[in-house]
């Protein structure tokens, strides 16, 4: 039995910082705690506790288990203080986003939670607005461009509440949104308060102007296209929690030409790569690691790279044929693609997804 109360575990746990692992390992000691009291309001408590410091760390099975119990004994939400009410409502959205990354959560099981999220919402007049945009997000990452047509044009008449990303995030969203339709003029005019600074947060702009490089080729607007590139990558490098615009900004260097900054960004960043569980921000990293290794194999079938000791290929003296990591990433990021592909019924990741992710425009 623990030393400490249900209560003394998740006050240590609020002194975490976000992204750290501690918290969840707490509140899963809570839990047990409350297991054994008997008292359903602190099981609900130490539930949704579990569920949202597990969906920080990317463990969305385990927070999904957890969720699962609370939506059958949904009543006791009452029971708990009122903030650990709004931040358990909160962190549904987040899961919802973060179960579409996993291929292996089927899309039947992330409809039935939101829809089990969407009653919840709605029995405390909230979060009308945020289901519809999480669909819109849902079926964006899908590759189903109509069902996210319709959800975020219904998204975009509903009123904002408590529930509603902030603004930044969600002119953000929007800017992907036009994108996946081919209106690329509109994504640039959408972007425009958040590249005048007049919106931001802590992911936005950053996200942002690797966003914009894929429109901006489309467009044949490649100066513009490397002035987002420069004023970008600074804000992403090495950060654990925006490897998908990292993976961006080297494909960029790469149709450049500037190959030795890409593999230098690539070094730079490989290690967060390892330790992401954002399957989709894997994907991107493999995709453009792959194209990477790739073009330098045109000029040079041995290349220096240094390569975190947890990574499969991992040599001491930093020395590879270029052949062989290309077909590392190559083959990794297939077997990820097929997994996407198999679970959304489509080929969106192994086709269309994989050219946007090399930058690759026109026919």
């Amino acid at each position: 039995m623990s030393e400490y109360t249900i209560e003394e575990l998740l006050d240590q746990a609020e002194d975490y910082e976000l992204y750290d692992v501690q918290p969840f390992l707490l509140a899963q000691q809570a839990e047990k705690l409350a297991e054994a009291s008997g008292r359903p309001e602190d099981l609900f408590l130490t539930k949704a506790k579990v569920a949202q410091y597990a969906s920080h760390v990317d463990k969305i099975e385990e927070a999904m288990v957890a969720v699962a119990w609370c939506f059958a004994n949904r009543e006791l939400l009452d029971e708990i203080d009122p903030q650990d009410q709004y931040r358990f409502l909160w962190m549904l959205k987040n899961l919802l986003r973060k179960a579409v990354d996993l291929p292996a959560i089927r899309l039947e099981q992330i409809e039935r939670v939101m829809q089990q999220t969407a009653e919840w919402y709605d029995e405390y007049g909230i979060g009308d607005q945020v289901i519809h945009l999480l669909r819109a997000q849902r079926s964006l990452i899908i590759g189903d461009t109509e069902s996210m047509r319709q959800h975020w044009e219904t998204a975009r008449t509903l009123p904002r509440d408590s529930m509603s990303d902030c603004l930044a995030c969600e002119a953000d969203h929007r800017v992907h949104f036009c994108i996946a339709l081919d209106d690329d003029e509109q994504a640039l005019e959408i972007a425009k308060p958040i590249l005048e600074g007049e919106l931001s947060c802590s992911t936005v702009p950053h996200r942002t102007y690797s966003t914009l490089l894929y429109p901006l080729l489309r467009l044949g607007r490649l100066d513009q296209a490397r002035q987002m590139h420069q004023a970008g990558y600074p804000k992403v490098h090495r950060r654990v929690d925006l490897v998908d615009p990292v993976a961006l900004h080297i494909a960029f260097d790469v149709r450049e030409g500037n190959t030795q900054q890409a593999l230098e960004r690539f070094e730079a960043n490989v290690h967060n790569f390892m330790e992401i569980t954002a399957y989709t921000d894997r994907y991107s990293f493999l995709v453009a690691a792959e194209f990477l290794f790739e073009v330098l194999g045109q000029d040079q079938s041995n290349c220096s790279v240094t390569l975190p000791k947890n990574f499969p290929l991992h040599r001491e003296d930093g020395q590879y044929e270029t052949a062989t990591l290309r077909e590392y990433f190559r083959a990794e990021a297939q077997q990820l693609a097929e997994k996407f592909d198999r679970r959304n019924g489509n080929d969106h990741y192994s086709n269309q997804h994989r050219k946007e992710l090399r930058l690759e425009v026109g026919a």
